[in-house]
């Protein structure tokens, strides 16, 4: 098969801030965001996913139920071939399973089981075929990612309470409290523990601490209070670092022990117009765009700028690396991907997008083999060839892509922020 590589990019504008308070009780009293709500969300404000963000969009998501519990649902409409259309002959679609619930959860796909949550906080096992076969209720609200080892599903609520849950049958294995709100993403990093080669879980929170707890045992291996400022970012993992946003700095830290390593002082922004940029890296070095729409290359090793292209390029904010770390593309506001050499900044070619793209912005890329899919907010997904010519092959509905994950040569799973999944084959 194949190597596969999925990144989720997720930049965002930030409107405003929102206190993880304001959003549990908005979420209490709010419409869902669903199918049928998604006037709600008018394009502006479903531009990106970063957690920032996700905290902002839930303070309008709400919760299904009227006397304010969580509601549990446990079925799922699941439509064949014959009930759906295609955009184009190139993609066939299998079926497609329609809850109806928001989620921001890529999807993880693993021995014939696909994972998913719901903002929530339903946790769903789902069988090659759609059916349920487990699920979970953290009774919290999950805006991260889910995370799978082994035979082990993390997931983690905004309220500060992390699981584990056995992948096979959906039993909680431990649960603890961290007694802060959680404001980033969760990630996996290696770990030596009590003389053992093992996993650790990394996240920061709304006071600016950053913690690491061995997967097992759930117990903290070290913490950080780094900042007096809350946690923004998706925690990027190379190597033995972490890096980690605030809305005003990068700071990177050793995975070994939470460590402060350094500290990249962002361009002064604005609370009116703030910006932030993906952040991604090739092993070496760390990209992102400043709020100029120039491109920016900070010294992994160091924490010292490289170089700044210093012509805008009006991006947006979006960025992704090719599979072989050589090549950058960064989504520009023309309506364009733009080619971008890894060590110069230097635009090497610009793709136009079609015009179904023209207010649309990319949310997740897949490469398997010589085969590229991105996901748009606007719910199309496209196809990139060798020859850098794009075909938009698939409409998963009106909402935002959350995630596209190979099933096989060809076979692919997609997600969708209400709750839709779709099986699609490529010709």
């Amino acid at each position: 098969m194949n190597k596969i590589l999925i990144l989720l990019f997720i930049p965002c504008l930030l409107p405003g801030f929102t206190s993880v308070q304001n959003v549990s009780n908005a979420l209490l009293t709010s419409p869902q965001i669903g199918s049928e709500n998604y006037e709600f969300f008018p394009r502006d404000m479903v531009e990106n996913f970063s957690y920032q963000r996700k905290l902002d969009m839930a303070a309008k998501l709400g919760n299904e139920n009227l006397d304010g519990e969580y509601y549990d649902f446990t079925s799922a409409e699941i439509l064949d071939s014959t009930q759906i259309i295609n955009i184009d002959d190139s993609a066939t679609v299998i079926k497609s399973i329609k809850f109806n619930r928001t989620t921001f959860s890529p999807i993880i796909t693993s021995n014939d089981k696909n994972y998913i949550s719901t903002s929530v906080g339903l946790v769903i096992c789902l069988g090659r075929e759609g059916e349920i076969i487990w699920e979970y209720h953290t009774n919290g609200l999950i805006y991260s990612s889910l995370l799978k080892d082994k035979d082990l599903i993390i997931a983690m609520t905004s309220e500060g309470d992390l699981f584990t849950i056995n992948a096979n049958n959906g039993d909680l294995v431990q649960v603890i409290g961290i007694g802060e709100s959680i404001t980033s993403d969760i990630r996996l990093i290696d770990l030596e523990y009590n003389q053992m080669n093992t996993k650790g879980i990394v996240f920061g929170t709304e006071y600016g601490n950053i913690y690491c707890y061995e997967i097992y045992s759930l117990e903290m291996v070290w913490e950080n209070y780094l900042t007096e400022k809350r946690i923004v970012s998706d925690p990027l993992v190379i190597n033995n670092k972490i890096i980690y946003e605030t809305t005003e700095d990068y700071y990177c830290v050793n995975a070994k022990n939470g460590s402060l390593i350094w500290r990249w002082q962002k361009d002064k922004e604005s609370e009116e117009n703030s910006f932030q940029s993906d952040l991604i890296s090739d092993g070496f070095s760390i990209f992102y765009i400043n709020k100029d729409g120039k491109l920016v290359s900070i010294d992994l090793m160091l924490g010292t700028s490289q170089w700044k292209k210093e012509k805008r390029l009006s991006a947006s904010g979006k960025l992704f690396i090719t599979a072989n770390k050589n090549k950058l593309f960064v989504h520009s506001t023309k309506n364009q991907l733009l080619v971008v050499n890894h060590s110069t900044g230097k635009v090497i070619k610009k793709i136009v997008l079609p015009d179904e793209l023209k207010n649309a912005l990319p949310v997740c890329i897949i490469e398997n083999g010589l085969e590229t899919l991105l996901g748009f907010d606007n719910g199309l997904i496209c196809k990139l060839d060798s020859e850098d010519k794009i075909t938009t092959i698939l409409f998963s509905s009106n909402s935002p892509v959350i995630s596209i994950v190979s099933l096989g040569e060809k076979e692919y799973l997609t997600n969708n922020l209400n709750g839709d999944l779709t099986h699609f084959i490529l010709q």
